[in-house]
Protein backbone atom coordinates (compact mmCIF):
# COMPACT_ATOMS: atom_id res chain seq x y z
CA UNK A 1 0.00 0.00 0.00
CA UNK A 2 1.18 3.38 -0.61
CA UNK A 3 1.86 4.97 2.00
CA UNK A 4 2.84 8.96 2.12
CA UNK A 5 4.76 11.09 5.01
CA UNK A 6 3.33 14.85 5.28
CA UNK A 7 5.76 16.65 6.83
CA UNK A 8 4.59 20.14 8.07
CA UNK A 9 7.03 22.97 8.09
CA UNK A 10 7.44 24.35 11.78
CA UNK A 11 5.91 27.51 11.60
CA UNK A 12 7.77 30.28 11.78
CA UNK A 13 7.05 34.04 13.87
CA UNK A 14 7.43 36.89 12.44
CA UNK A 15 10.77 38.84 13.18
CA UNK A 16 9.30 42.44 13.57
CA UNK A 17 12.55 43.26 11.47
CA UNK A 18 12.20 46.58 9.71
CA UNK A 19 14.28 44.74 6.67
CA UNK A 20 14.55 43.82 3.20
CA UNK A 21 13.23 45.29 0.04
CA UNK A 22 10.94 47.76 2.65
CA UNK A 23 9.18 48.33 5.46
CA UNK A 24 6.24 46.24 4.46
CA UNK A 25 5.81 42.81 5.48
CA UNK A 26 3.95 40.17 3.72
CA UNK A 27 1.46 37.30 4.13
CA UNK A 28 3.19 34.12 2.91
CA UNK A 29 -0.77 31.56 3.28
CA UNK A 30 0.07 29.52 0.43
CA UNK A 31 3.07 27.34 1.26
CA UNK A 32 2.59 23.36 0.72
CA UNK A 33 3.53 21.30 2.65
CA UNK A 34 6.84 19.46 1.96
CA UNK A 35 5.89 15.87 1.61
CA UNK A 36 7.57 12.99 0.20
CA UNK A 37 5.73 9.83 -1.05
CA UNK A 38 7.46 5.72 -0.22
CA UNK A 39 6.84 3.13 -2.39
CA UNK A 40 6.02 5.53 -5.12
CA UNK A 41 5.50 3.54 -9.11
CA UNK A 42 5.78 6.56 -11.38
CA UNK A 43 9.04 9.27 -11.53
CA UNK A 44 9.92 9.73 -8.07
CA UNK A 45 11.13 13.20 -8.43
CA UNK A 46 8.25 14.29 -10.82
CA UNK A 47 5.69 12.91 -8.79
CA UNK A 48 6.37 11.84 -5.24
CA UNK A 49 8.44 14.77 -3.99
CA UNK A 50 6.02 17.69 -2.93
CA UNK A 51 8.05 21.25 -3.01
CA UNK A 52 6.83 24.60 -0.70
CA UNK A 53 5.65 26.38 -3.55
CA UNK A 54 4.53 25.59 -7.19
CA UNK A 55 7.58 24.05 -9.63
CA UNK A 56 7.80 25.34 -12.72
CA UNK A 57 9.93 23.94 -16.05
CA UNK A 58 12.42 25.58 -18.75
CA UNK A 59 14.38 24.05 -21.62
CA UNK A 60 17.66 25.53 -21.47
CA UNK A 61 20.96 25.68 -23.30
CA UNK A 62 25.03 25.18 -21.96
CA UNK A 63 27.83 26.83 -23.70
CA UNK A 64 28.43 23.37 -25.16
CA UNK A 65 24.73 23.31 -26.93
CA UNK A 66 23.36 20.38 -24.88
CA UNK A 67 19.54 21.50 -23.93
CA UNK A 68 18.63 21.32 -20.21
CA UNK A 69 15.34 20.97 -18.32
CA UNK A 70 15.34 23.32 -15.39
CA UNK A 71 13.05 22.51 -12.72
CA UNK A 72 12.69 25.95 -10.37
CA UNK A 73 10.20 27.84 -7.83
CA UNK A 74 9.71 31.68 -8.69
CA UNK A 75 7.99 33.70 -6.09
CA UNK A 76 7.00 36.95 -5.10
CA UNK A 77 3.85 38.51 -2.73
CA UNK A 78 4.81 42.80 -3.12
CA UNK A 79 3.85 45.09 -5.67
CA UNK A 80 7.02 46.50 -6.78
CA UNK A 81 7.40 45.68 -10.96
CA UNK A 82 10.92 45.02 -10.63
CA UNK A 83 11.87 43.29 -6.72
CA UNK A 84 14.83 42.95 -5.73
CA UNK A 85 15.48 39.13 -5.96
CA UNK A 86 17.39 36.03 -4.28
CA UNK A 87 18.36 33.28 -5.70
CA UNK A 88 18.84 30.11 -3.88
CA UNK A 89 21.60 27.68 -5.18
CA UNK A 90 21.44 24.04 -3.24
CA UNK A 91 24.20 22.00 -2.36
CA UNK A 92 25.27 18.74 -3.78
CA UNK A 93 23.09 15.68 -3.48
CA UNK A 94 20.26 18.57 -2.22
CA UNK A 95 17.33 20.35 -4.01
CA UNK A 96 15.53 23.18 -4.08
CA UNK A 97 12.78 21.93 -1.54
CA UNK A 98 15.10 22.20 1.13
CA UNK A 99 15.21 25.64 1.40
CA UNK A 100 11.34 26.34 2.15
CA UNK A 101 12.01 28.12 5.29
CA UNK A 102 14.37 30.87 4.20
CA UNK A 103 11.97 31.39 0.99
CA UNK A 104 9.24 32.18 3.35
CA UNK A 105 11.19 34.63 5.50
CA UNK A 106 12.60 36.38 2.33
CA UNK A 107 9.41 36.66 0.73
CA UNK A 108 7.69 37.93 3.99
CA UNK A 109 10.32 40.64 3.64
CA UNK A 110 8.95 41.42 -0.07
CA UNK A 111 11.93 39.58 -1.91
CA UNK A 112 11.22 37.69 -5.15
CA UNK A 113 12.29 33.98 -4.73
CA UNK A 114 13.95 31.84 -7.64
CA UNK A 115 15.38 28.66 -6.55
CA UNK A 116 16.45 25.92 -9.11
CA UNK A 117 17.18 22.19 -8.85
CA UNK A 118 20.66 22.25 -10.72
CA UNK A 119 21.00 19.67 -13.56
CA UNK A 120 20.45 16.22 -12.70
CA UNK A 121 19.21 17.15 -9.26
CA UNK A 122 16.05 16.74 -7.69
CA UNK A 123 12.87 17.51 -10.31
CA UNK A 124 15.94 18.70 -12.84
CA UNK A 125 16.00 14.55 -13.25
CA UNK A 126 13.55 13.25 -15.33
CA UNK A 127 13.86 15.35 -17.88
CA UNK A 128 17.33 15.45 -18.10
CA UNK A 129 18.04 11.38 -18.03
CA UNK A 130 19.53 11.46 -21.07
CA UNK A 131 21.73 13.97 -20.47
CA UNK A 132 25.82 13.47 -19.68
CA UNK A 133 26.80 12.79 -16.33
CA UNK A 134 29.51 13.94 -16.98
CA UNK A 135 28.67 17.91 -17.10
CA UNK A 136 30.51 20.54 -15.22
CA UNK A 137 29.52 23.02 -12.80
CA UNK A 138 30.51 25.79 -15.21
CA UNK A 139 27.59 23.74 -17.41
CA UNK A 140 25.32 23.97 -14.73
CA UNK A 141 25.89 27.76 -14.62
CA UNK A 142 25.50 28.33 -18.12
CA UNK A 143 22.35 26.12 -18.19
CA UNK A 144 21.03 28.48 -14.95
CA UNK A 145 22.16 31.61 -16.56
CA UNK A 146 20.06 31.02 -19.73
CA UNK A 147 17.17 30.66 -17.28
CA UNK A 148 18.14 33.77 -15.57
CA UNK A 149 18.91 36.24 -17.48
CA UNK A 150 17.42 35.20 -20.97
CA UNK A 151 14.23 33.72 -19.55
CA UNK A 152 13.00 35.19 -16.59
CA UNK A 153 14.35 38.37 -17.85
CA UNK A 154 16.69 38.65 -14.42
CA UNK A 155 19.11 41.61 -14.49
CA UNK A 156 20.83 41.44 -11.74
CA UNK A 157 20.01 39.63 -7.69
CA UNK A 158 21.56 38.34 -4.67
CA UNK A 159 22.98 34.66 -4.79
CA UNK A 160 23.32 32.77 -1.62
CA UNK A 161 24.88 29.21 -2.08
CA UNK A 162 25.27 26.10 0.41
CA UNK A 163 27.88 23.78 0.24
CA UNK A 164 28.64 22.86 -3.20
CA UNK A 165 26.26 25.92 -4.04
CA UNK A 166 28.42 28.08 -2.66
CA UNK A 167 31.09 27.13 -4.78
CA UNK A 168 28.92 27.18 -7.63
CA UNK A 169 27.87 30.95 -6.60
CA UNK A 170 31.65 31.85 -6.84
CA UNK A 171 32.10 30.63 -10.11
CA UNK A 172 29.37 32.47 -11.33
CA UNK A 173 29.88 35.67 -10.07
CA UNK A 174 33.06 35.21 -11.73
CA UNK A 175 31.65 34.37 -14.99
CA UNK A 176 28.65 36.92 -14.91
CA UNK A 177 29.53 39.81 -12.40
CA UNK A 178 26.43 42.18 -13.96
CA UNK A 179 24.59 39.59 -12.70
CA UNK A 180 25.40 39.51 -8.77
CA UNK A 181 24.45 41.90 -6.48
CA UNK A 182 25.26 40.69 -3.31
CA UNK A 183 26.71 37.02 -2.25
CA UNK A 184 25.77 34.93 0.70
CA UNK A 185 27.76 32.06 1.23
CA UNK A 186 26.50 29.33 3.65
CA UNK A 187 29.59 26.55 4.83
CA UNK A 188 30.90 26.81 1.31
CA UNK A 189 32.92 24.62 -0.89
CA UNK A 190 35.54 25.79 -3.14
CA UNK A 191 37.57 27.85 -1.16
CA UNK A 192 40.75 25.63 -0.75
CA UNK A 193 42.90 23.87 -3.13
CA UNK A 194 43.56 20.54 -4.26
CA UNK A 195 46.34 18.58 -5.65
CA UNK A 196 45.30 16.72 -8.69
CA UNK A 197 46.83 13.92 -7.75
CA UNK A 198 46.62 12.28 -4.18
CA UNK A 199 48.53 8.96 -3.08
CA UNK A 200 49.39 8.24 -6.65
CA UNK A 201 45.76 8.27 -7.89
CA UNK A 202 44.79 11.00 -9.94
CA UNK A 203 41.61 12.21 -8.19
CA UNK A 204 41.02 15.53 -10.34
CA UNK A 205 42.93 14.73 -13.56
CA UNK A 206 42.21 16.05 -16.37
CA UNK A 207 40.88 12.96 -18.33
CA UNK A 208 38.02 12.57 -16.40
CA UNK A 209 36.20 15.90 -17.17
CA UNK A 210 34.41 14.25 -20.57
CA UNK A 211 35.00 10.23 -19.94
CA UNK A 212 32.16 8.28 -18.07
CA UNK A 213 34.81 5.36 -18.26
CA UNK A 214 38.55 7.39 -16.74
CA UNK A 215 35.50 8.94 -14.21
CA UNK A 216 34.78 5.64 -13.18
CA UNK A 217 38.16 4.17 -12.68
CA UNK A 218 38.78 6.49 -10.25
CA UNK A 219 35.35 7.04 -8.64
CA UNK A 220 33.49 3.57 -9.39
CA UNK A 221 34.39 2.13 -6.02
CA UNK A 222 32.92 5.37 -3.99
CA UNK A 223 29.53 5.39 -6.66
CA UNK A 224 29.18 1.71 -5.26
CA UNK A 225 29.37 2.28 -1.83
CA UNK A 226 26.80 4.82 -2.38
CA UNK A 227 24.35 2.79 -4.52
CA UNK A 228 24.56 0.15 -1.61
CA UNK A 229 23.40 2.37 1.00
CA UNK A 230 20.91 1.08 3.02
CA UNK A 231 18.22 3.12 4.55
CA UNK A 232 19.28 2.94 8.21
CA UNK A 233 22.71 3.88 7.13
CA UNK A 234 21.17 6.71 5.52
CA UNK A 235 19.34 7.84 8.75
CA UNK A 236 22.59 6.93 10.80
CA UNK A 237 24.83 9.09 8.94
CA UNK A 238 22.37 12.15 8.28
CA UNK A 239 22.49 12.36 12.20
CA UNK A 240 25.73 12.01 12.93
CA UNK A 241 25.80 7.84 13.65
CA UNK A 242 27.43 5.20 12.56
CA UNK A 243 26.95 1.90 13.06
CA UNK A 244 29.85 -0.98 14.78
CA UNK A 245 31.62 -2.98 11.72
CA UNK A 246 32.09 -5.51 14.05
CA UNK A 247 29.38 -5.27 16.97
CA UNK A 248 26.45 -3.41 15.37
CA UNK A 249 26.30 -1.20 18.11
CA UNK A 250 25.38 2.68 16.87
CA UNK A 251 27.36 5.17 18.29
CA UNK A 252 27.89 8.56 17.51
CA UNK A 253 30.54 9.62 13.93
CA UNK A 254 32.43 12.77 14.02
CA UNK A 255 30.76 13.29 9.85
CA UNK A 256 27.21 13.84 9.44
CA UNK A 257 24.49 16.43 8.02
CA UNK A 258 22.10 17.27 10.58
CA UNK A 259 22.95 18.32 14.42
CA UNK A 260 19.23 18.73 14.82
CA UNK A 261 16.21 17.00 13.84
CA UNK A 262 13.35 19.02 12.52
CA UNK A 263 10.72 18.67 9.69
CA UNK A 264 12.78 19.95 7.05
CA UNK A 265 16.23 17.21 8.15
CA UNK A 266 13.31 14.55 7.91
CA UNK A 267 12.02 15.21 4.48
CA UNK A 268 15.64 15.21 3.55
CA UNK A 269 16.53 12.12 4.85
CA UNK A 270 13.19 10.62 3.46
CA UNK A 271 14.14 11.96 0.03
CA UNK A 272 17.07 10.29 0.24
CA UNK A 273 15.70 7.20 1.64
CA UNK A 274 12.71 6.39 -0.87
CA UNK A 275 14.77 6.83 -3.42
CA UNK A 276 16.23 3.34 -3.18
CA UNK A 277 13.20 1.35 -4.20
CA UNK A 278 12.32 4.38 -6.61
CA UNK A 279 12.46 4.69 -9.97
CA UNK A 280 15.93 3.27 -11.06
CA UNK A 281 16.91 4.78 -13.54
CA UNK A 282 16.36 8.67 -11.63
CA UNK A 283 18.03 6.70 -8.63
CA UNK A 284 21.22 6.13 -10.87
CA UNK A 285 21.47 9.44 -12.35
CA UNK A 286 21.27 10.97 -9.13
CA UNK A 287 23.84 8.77 -7.54
CA UNK A 288 26.06 9.13 -10.04
CA UNK A 289 25.88 12.65 -10.31
CA UNK A 290 25.72 13.19 -6.52
CA UNK A 291 29.28 11.24 -6.51
CA UNK A 292 30.65 12.86 -10.23
CA UNK A 293 30.58 15.86 -8.20
CA UNK A 294 33.17 15.47 -5.85
CA UNK A 295 35.60 15.58 -9.02
CA UNK A 296 33.19 18.63 -10.33
CA UNK A 297 34.21 20.72 -6.54
CA UNK A 298 37.77 19.34 -7.05
CA UNK A 299 38.19 19.60 -10.50
CA UNK A 300 37.89 23.78 -10.16
CA UNK A 301 39.88 23.94 -7.32
CA UNK A 302 43.58 22.51 -8.73
CA UNK A 303 46.65 23.64 -7.48
CA UNK A 304 48.72 23.27 -10.40
CA UNK A 305 46.09 25.03 -12.38
CA UNK A 306 47.17 29.12 -12.80
CA UNK A 307 42.37 29.83 -13.14
CA UNK A 308 41.56 27.90 -10.49
CA UNK A 309 38.88 29.25 -8.66
CA UNK A 310 40.81 30.04 -5.54
CA UNK A 311 42.88 31.91 -7.44
CA UNK A 312 40.78 34.08 -8.81
CA UNK A 313 38.09 35.07 -5.59
CA UNK A 314 39.75 37.76 -4.92
CA UNK A 315 38.49 38.89 -8.71
CA UNK A 316 34.85 39.16 -7.25
CA UNK A 317 33.65 42.87 -6.26
CA UNK A 318 30.45 41.55 -4.89
CA UNK A 319 30.32 42.18 -1.41
CA UNK A 320 30.58 38.52 -0.27
CA UNK A 321 29.33 37.42 3.66
CA UNK A 322 30.72 33.98 4.05
CA UNK A 323 29.34 31.92 7.11
CA UNK A 324 30.21 28.26 8.61
CA UNK A 325 29.06 26.78 11.66
CA UNK A 326 32.18 25.85 14.20
CA UNK A 327 31.16 22.12 14.16
CA UNK A 328 31.72 21.70 10.53
CA UNK A 329 32.47 18.25 9.63
CA UNK A 330 33.74 18.72 6.45
CA UNK A 331 35.61 21.30 6.12
CA UNK A 332 38.51 21.50 6.08
CA UNK A 333 38.85 19.03 3.36
CA UNK A 334 41.95 17.43 4.53
CA UNK A 335 42.32 14.60 3.00
CA UNK A 336 42.81 16.40 -0.12
CA UNK A 337 43.94 19.60 0.88
CA UNK A 338 45.85 19.34 3.57
CA UNK A 339 44.10 21.70 5.53
CA UNK A 340 43.91 21.71 9.31
CA UNK A 341 41.86 24.61 10.87
CA UNK A 342 38.35 26.22 9.46
CA UNK A 343 39.38 29.47 10.44
CA UNK A 344 42.73 30.07 9.97
CA UNK A 345 43.39 27.84 6.76
CA UNK A 346 39.99 28.28 5.08
CA UNK A 347 38.48 31.92 6.28
CA UNK A 348 41.47 33.89 6.84
CA UNK A 349 42.90 33.17 3.04
CA UNK A 350 40.14 34.36 1.35
CA UNK A 351 39.48 36.64 3.65
CA UNK A 352 43.10 38.40 2.67
CA UNK A 353 42.62 38.18 -0.61
CA UNK A 354 39.59 39.68 -1.20
CA UNK A 355 40.34 42.64 1.72
CA UNK A 356 43.58 43.18 -0.16
CA UNK A 357 41.62 43.99 -3.56
CA UNK A 358 39.42 45.97 -1.21
CA UNK A 359 35.98 43.43 -0.87
CA UNK A 360 36.70 42.50 2.15
CA UNK A 361 34.25 39.87 3.09
CA UNK A 362 31.88 39.82 5.96
CA UNK A 363 32.56 36.52 7.81
CA UNK A 364 30.09 34.67 10.92
CA UNK A 365 31.15 31.58 12.35
CA UNK A 366 27.79 30.03 14.27
CA UNK A 367 29.11 28.39 17.78
CA UNK A 368 26.16 25.82 17.38
CA UNK A 369 25.68 24.80 13.80
CA UNK A 370 27.39 22.60 11.41
CA UNK A 371 27.46 21.94 7.66
CA UNK A 372 23.74 22.79 7.56
CA UNK A 373 23.20 26.29 8.99
CA UNK A 374 20.23 26.77 7.75
CA UNK A 375 18.51 23.76 9.16
CA UNK A 376 20.40 23.57 12.11
CA UNK A 377 19.62 27.19 13.70
CA UNK A 378 16.96 28.61 10.87
CA UNK A 379 16.21 31.77 12.95
CA UNK A 380 19.17 32.94 13.68
CA UNK A 381 20.45 32.47 10.21
CA UNK A 382 17.84 33.60 8.16
CA UNK A 383 17.57 36.60 10.40
CA UNK A 384 21.50 37.30 9.74
CA UNK A 385 20.68 36.83 5.63
CA UNK A 386 17.59 39.01 5.58
CA UNK A 387 19.59 41.61 7.76
CA UNK A 388 23.39 41.57 5.63
CA UNK A 389 20.88 42.11 2.26
CA UNK A 390 19.39 44.74 3.57
CA UNK A 391 23.00 46.32 4.65
CA UNK A 392 22.14 45.84 8.67
CA UNK A 393 24.88 44.85 11.11
CA UNK A 394 25.82 41.76 11.65
CA UNK A 395 25.84 40.58 15.62
CA UNK A 396 28.49 39.05 16.72
CA UNK A 397 30.30 38.89 13.09
CA UNK A 398 33.82 37.68 12.95
CA UNK A 399 36.90 39.70 13.74
CA UNK A 400 39.30 37.59 10.95
CA UNK A 401 42.07 40.15 11.49
CA UNK A 402 42.48 38.11 15.22
CA UNK A 403 42.48 34.92 14.11
CA UNK A 404 45.54 33.26 15.01
CA UNK A 405 47.55 30.11 13.60
CA UNK A 406 46.13 27.36 16.18
CA UNK A 407 49.60 25.44 15.81
CA UNK A 408 51.37 24.20 19.20
CA UNK A 409 54.29 22.80 20.12
CA UNK A 410 54.29 19.78 22.18
CA UNK A 411 56.22 18.97 25.38
CA UNK A 412 59.54 17.74 24.54
CA UNK A 413 59.00 14.29 25.94
CA UNK A 414 55.86 14.18 23.45
CA UNK A 415 58.11 15.10 20.60
CA UNK A 416 60.26 12.50 21.41
CA UNK A 417 57.68 9.51 20.97
CA UNK A 418 56.57 11.49 17.70
CA UNK A 419 60.03 11.38 16.42
CA UNK A 420 60.81 7.48 17.85
CA UNK A 421 57.05 6.13 16.85
CA UNK A 422 58.32 7.88 12.98
CA UNK A 423 61.17 5.81 12.81
CA UNK A 424 59.73 2.48 13.62
CA UNK A 425 56.98 3.32 11.49
CA UNK A 426 58.99 3.82 8.45
CA UNK A 427 61.23 0.86 9.20
CA UNK A 428 57.96 -0.93 9.34
CA UNK A 429 59.21 -2.96 12.71
CA UNK A 430 55.76 -4.48 13.13
CA UNK A 431 56.98 -5.76 17.10
CA UNK A 432 58.08 -2.23 17.75
CA UNK A 433 54.98 -0.57 16.80
CA UNK A 434 52.73 -2.91 18.51
CA UNK A 435 54.34 -1.36 21.69
CA UNK A 436 53.32 2.12 21.02
CA UNK A 437 49.66 1.74 21.14
CA UNK A 438 47.62 0.62 24.87
CA UNK A 439 46.19 -2.53 24.88
CA UNK A 440 42.78 -0.76 25.74
CA UNK A 441 43.37 1.04 22.40
CA UNK A 442 40.03 1.57 20.80
CA UNK A 443 39.21 3.87 17.39
CA UNK A 444 35.92 4.11 16.18
CA UNK A 445 35.02 0.67 16.69
CA UNK A 446 38.61 -0.83 16.23
CA UNK A 447 40.01 -2.48 18.87
CA UNK A 448 44.20 -2.56 19.17
CA UNK A 449 44.69 -5.84 17.08
CA UNK A 450 42.00 -4.71 14.79
CA UNK A 451 43.51 -1.17 13.82
CA UNK A 452 47.04 -2.96 13.89
CA UNK A 453 46.06 -4.95 11.08
CA UNK A 454 44.90 -2.16 9.14
CA UNK A 455 47.92 0.24 9.84
CA UNK A 456 50.15 -2.70 8.87
CA UNK A 457 48.40 -3.66 5.46
CA UNK A 458 48.81 0.56 4.57
CA UNK A 459 52.69 0.65 5.92
CA UNK A 460 54.38 0.59 2.18
CA UNK A 461 52.25 3.96 1.51
CA UNK A 462 53.94 5.35 4.36
CA UNK A 463 56.62 7.89 3.20
CA UNK A 464 57.00 10.41 6.32
CA UNK A 465 55.32 11.01 9.39
CA UNK A 466 55.21 14.42 10.64
CA UNK A 467 52.46 15.57 13.42
CA UNK A 468 51.65 19.00 13.69
CA UNK A 469 49.29 20.11 16.65
CA UNK A 470 46.35 22.25 17.67
CA UNK A 471 45.45 20.92 20.96
CA UNK A 472 47.25 18.84 23.49
CA UNK A 473 45.25 18.99 26.92
CA UNK A 474 44.85 17.00 29.51
CA UNK A 475 41.71 14.80 30.34
CA UNK A 476 40.55 16.62 33.74
CA UNK A 477 38.65 13.39 34.74
CA UNK A 478 41.24 10.96 33.67
CA UNK A 479 45.00 11.57 34.90
CA UNK A 480 48.16 10.22 32.63
CA UNK A 481 45.29 10.69 29.75
CA UNK A 482 45.92 13.64 27.32
CA UNK A 483 43.45 14.97 24.21
CA UNK A 484 45.37 15.32 21.10
CA UNK A 485 44.27 17.12 17.97
CA UNK A 486 45.92 18.07 14.85
CA UNK A 487 47.60 16.50 11.61
CA UNK A 488 49.72 13.78 10.19
CA UNK A 489 51.51 14.42 6.85
CA UNK A 490 52.60 10.41 5.96
CA UNK A 491 54.10 12.34 2.75
CA UNK A 492 51.62 11.37 -0.05
CA UNK A 493 48.65 12.70 1.91
CA UNK A 494 47.55 14.35 5.12
CA UNK A 495 44.84 13.02 7.82
CA UNK A 496 43.84 14.33 10.91
CA UNK A 497 43.75 12.76 14.19
CA UNK A 498 39.87 11.13 14.89
CA UNK A 499 37.96 13.50 17.09
CA UNK A 500 38.61 13.02 20.58
CA UNK A 501 41.66 11.09 20.23
CA UNK A 502 44.17 10.60 23.38
CA UNK A 503 47.30 9.37 24.39
CA UNK A 504 48.55 8.02 27.49
CA UNK A 505 51.40 8.15 30.00
CA UNK A 506 52.78 5.24 31.25
CA UNK A 507 55.77 4.05 33.70
CA UNK A 508 56.85 2.89 29.94
CA UNK A 509 56.52 5.49 28.07
CA UNK A 510 53.55 7.03 25.79
CA UNK A 511 50.78 4.99 23.99
CA UNK A 512 48.49 5.91 21.71
CA UNK A 513 44.81 5.05 23.27
CA UNK A 514 42.50 6.18 20.33
CA UNK A 515 39.58 8.38 20.57
CA UNK A 516 37.94 5.44 23.07
CA UNK A 517 34.52 5.06 20.80
CA UNK A 518 33.26 1.49 20.40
Amino acid sequence: MKQSLKLSLVSLSLFGLLAGCSTTQYPVTDMQAINVEQNCQTSFWSDCVGYPFPVKYANTQDAKGINWQIAYMDEYRGTEPNPTTVVLIHGKGMHAGYYAEIMKDLLIQGYRVIAPDLPNYGKSIPGNLNNPVTRSLDDTRDAIHDLLANQLKLQKAHFLGHSMGGQWVLGYALKYPSMVDKIVLEAPGGIEEFPTTVANIPFFGEAQADSYEAWSKIWGGMLKTEQAKTAQDIELFNYFKAKNPKTGTIMDSPAGYFLVETPVTDYITHTRQYMIDASPEEFAAWTQTYIRDVYSMGEEVRIDDPNSLVKRIAQIEAPILITYGAKEPFIPTTIFSGKQNLKWDVIKPVYDALAANGNAPTVKVYPDAGHFIHTDIPTQFNQDVINYLADKRLANADNVKKYKAPLITPPEEVQVFFDAFKKDLLKQDKTAIANYYANDFMENGFDKNSFLAVLYSQMKNVKDYKVSLVKFEQDKATPGEYFIEGMVDLGLMKVPFKPESKVRKTEQGWQWLGNRKS
